[in-house]
């Protein structure tokens, strides 16, 4: 077990600046950078010269949110979100022609009745009541998603282009019903979730997924395109129907060839009829990354011979957002305890932040409760991962007299240090938010914080399950990764163990539904997927040796995982001796790899599916970074489960092969002639009609 002083990751400057301020707060505060003095944050010239910062002046007038009294309010610009969509009806985007407007659909949500400028309103279409507790136990696939609850809440979404400018830059952003921020979902435990999808953005696919449901019986509605399902193409429509039966904050996304970045995610929240807490009322707040170019654009620059070097992940040029927004004011009442859910779909970075002023009880990350615990006791800082979540239980003030600044600032050592890069002096590296208790009262600039590093933040690891489960063993299975980059024809690829991740012509899944049952459990009928076969049962272990250079949010679907250990930066590959066995250790989803360093995790493989592990950096999964983790196939197998009729369309209309082995031979599985074996160079990401190189990215 690493001590409390042990990074997640960490957030050091070193001799390159003396202090963080956040992006927006005064222009006319520098940062004291070694290599001279410049304007801080996004206030730089570098994309908008007619935005000016608010941080000394009253806020507009606030935009009431339909969430748990959440108020928010963005002063980057003079428009709201809706009003951006109204700027144009097209537009050339830089990778093809896209056109704004949406076709309008029938929605049994309340979605029309909510203001698009209001980040993440709930839109449920029906009132649940109290649920069961789900059951641990994972069964194999089955097409009955039998609701413990009682209820059934149904969303009809219609994915479409919207013009947004979070950052200044008006650009085409992917919505849900002409909305952008996407609409929540807000269900409770033991909940049917229908979402039924069209997709309506003419010129690319996509899919949904639910990131942090672990799918118990539903392994084909994880929404992973390529491993448990085909595209959804223009013009088609897919429904997801899976059973809510984890309390906690998750988000859904697509997970569709790099595409979420573009826009296309969401809160999810899933509600305890009983939770382990009391509080008054509920926040939800996304810390993110945001860049101005599209990304199949992006990516094409990304993973063609003529892209990146090695390591040289792009920026997201449009810095931090706080609710999908800069200078975002969030309305608050006092004597208050709210639950506050800070959610990372960011992209490439991690982030930081402070809420100057107030302690932070964490109470649950990534879905599993926790022994509560100030971790901002003692002057320490918390941080997230991109995909993972952290709840924590906030007093507000007694007194109104004073507004609260929130200090929002992405890893430094992500953008530029770890890479060997000089840090940007104009890059927007921060982002600046309040908590609001009185609009007549100044909104102060950020806390200034000064050369962070091992000790300044709470390490995530040494949370305590509130359940106290204990350590899984003894351990059936070990699996070592190494992890790393290679150029393979030209182009920086990750690999996993000398492999690196190329798509087959079947999604993973269908192969092991459609092949013969005595070959289901032979790796090689999968490709070049990564494939690795667990025994219903087992105890896992994953040992995660980072050899690169910089840091890695691995994420796992299907389970949660135990955190066993994790390393300080470069500290080498994993020895083999642990440090410290915790007695109780912390489960996520979602754990941070240092540069140079290992983690190790363990989870029984108690949920038959095929279940992607990966890093969370979105590039980085266009560039190989994933393996298929194929549980307990022979269930799957003899489950006798056929695939939903708009399944097979999907891959009809896409087309993509949806029968047999990688190759999509389902005579003989072990002839992989035809498979999939070299590394695209035409990816453009999910583009339609696809490429033939990125069809099977």
């Amino acid at each position: 077990m690493l001590s409390s002083t042990t990074l997640a990751y960490c957030f050091v400057w070193a001799s390159l600046t003396q202090h963080i301020v956040a992006g927006g707060s005064n222009e006319y505060d520098s940062w004291g950078h070694s290599y001279g003095d410049y304007q801080n944050g996004w206030n730089s010239r570098s994309s908008s010269t007619w935005q000016r910062s608010t941080s000394r002046t009253k806020a507009a007038s606030p935009v009431t949110s339909a969430t748990s009294g959440l108020t928010v309010s963005s002063t980057t610009h003079g428009k709201s979100s809706s009003d951006w969509q109204d700027t144009s009806s097209s537009f050339r985007s830089t990778a093809t022609t896209v056109t704004a407007s949406l076709s309008s659909v029938e929605s049994t949500t309340t979605c029309s009745s909510i203001a698009t400028s209001v980040p993440y309103p709930a839109t449920n279409s029906t009132v649940s009541g109290t649920s069961a507790s789900p059951s641990k136990t994972g069964t194999a696939l089955t097409g009955d998603a039998s609701s413990t609850s009682g209820n059934t809440v149904t969303y009809d979404w219609n994915i479409g282009w919207v013009i947004a400018a979070p950052d200044g830059v008006a650009r085409p952003v992917i919505g849900v019903n002409g909305q952008w921020p996407c609409p929540s979902i807000d269900v409770m435990q033991g909940d049917r979730v229908v979402v039924n999808v069209y997709n309506g953005l003419g010129n690319e696919s996509t899919s949904l997924h639910w990131h942090g449901i672990h799918q118990r019986g539903t392994n084909h509605m994880d929404g992973a395109t390529g491993t448990t399902q085909c595209p959804i193409a223009p013009g088609q429509s897919f429904r997801y129907e899976w059973i809510a039966d984890q309390a906690g904050t998750y988000w859904w996304h697509s997970h569709n060839m790099g595409q979420y970045p573009d826009g296309l995610w969401g809160p999810l929240i899933v509600r305890d009829p009983n939770p382990p807490y009391q509080y008054d009322e509920e926040l939800i707040i996304t810390l993110s990354d945001w860049y101005n170019d599209q990304m199949p654009y992006i990516i094409h620059q990304y993973q063609s011979t003529a892209g990146e070097a090695e390591d040289g992940t792009p920026n997201p040029v449009g810095g931090a957002l706080i609710n999908s927004a800069k200078n975002v004011s969030i309305h608050v009442k006092p004597s208050t305890t709210y639950l506050v859910r800070i959610i990372c779909p960011a992209a490439f970075t991690g982030h930081g932040w402070v809420f100057d002023g107030h302690n932070q009880t964490t109470v649950e990350v990534d879905g599993v409760y926790t022994v509560p615990v100030v971790a901002t006791a003692g002057g320490k800082n918390v941080r997230i991962a991109p995909g993972q979540r952290q709840s924590f239980l906030m007093r507000t003030k007694d007194t109104t007299d004073k507004n609260y600044a929130i200090l929002d600032f992405q890893d430094p050592n992500m953008l530029f240090i770890n890479k060997g890069l000089t840090p940007d002096p104009v890059y927007p590296l921060n982002a600046t938010a309040w908590l609001v208790y009185n609009t007549s009262a100044d909104y102060p600039p950020p806390p200034v914080l000064y050369n962070l590093g091992n000790n300044d933040f709470f390490d995530d690891v040494n949370y305590v399950p509130l359940d106290r489960e204990p350590l899984l063993g003894p351990v059936d299975r070990q699996l070592v990764i190494d992890m790393s980059m290679e150029n393979i024809t030209g182009i920086s690829r990750y690999i996993l163990n000398g492999h690196t991740f190329i798509g087959a012509k079947v999604p993973t899944l269908y192969s092991s539904l459609t092949v013969n049952e005595t070959e289901v459990s032979n790796p090689t009928i999968y490709g070049d997927v990564n494939p690795y076969v667990f025994k219903y049962g087992e105890v896992v272990e994953v040992v995660m040796n980072n050899l690169h250079s910089n840091l890695h949010p691995m994420h796992l679907h299907g389970h949660q995982f135990q955190i066993i250990e994790r390393s300080d930066p470069k500290a080498g590959k994993f020895s083999g001796s642990y440090s410290k066995l915790p007695a109780k250790p912390i489960r996520r989803d979602t754990v941070m790899v240092q540069n140079e360093g290992y983690a190790v995790i363990r989870f029984k493989a108690d949920n038959p599916g095929i279940w992607l592990f990966h890093c969370h950096i979105e590039l980085h999964v266009e560039a190989g970074f994933s393996a298929s983790f194929i549980e307990a196939p022979e269930e799957l197998a003899a489950s006798g489960f056929t695939l939903p009729g708009d399944h097979i369309n999907a891959c009809k209309t896409y087309p993509m092969d949806y029968v047999g082995n990688a190759a999509g031979n389902d005579y003989n599985a072990l002839n992989l002639t035809g498979a999939p074996d070299t590394v695209p160079k035409n990816n453009w990401g999910a583009i339609y009609p696809p490429t033939e190189d990125s069809a099977h990215s």
